[in-house]
């Protein structure tokens, strides 16, 4: 990912941006139709869609437990 590759931080906007793009999204929809996007939240976060996925990984608290 650019981040590793250039030295950069990886903006939370940069990261939602990878996620949601076709390529982004074509790898994610495997994890989520095996449960392996569930398996990042405990409950009671349901995660039913990509777009789900998204929206939690990208929430300030959990990008900053991930990537900082």
């Amino acid at each position: 990912m650019q981040w590793r590759i250039k030295g950069n931080k990886l903006t939370k906007e940069t990261a939602k941006a990878y996620l949601e793009s076709v390529s982004g999204r074509a790898a994610l929809l495997p994890l989520l139709q095996n449960g392996k996007l569930q398996s990042f939240f405990p409950s009671p976060i349901v995660i039913s869609t990509v777009d789900d996925f998204i929206n939690e990984i990208t929430k300030v608290n959990v990008y900053n437990a991930i990537f900082k």
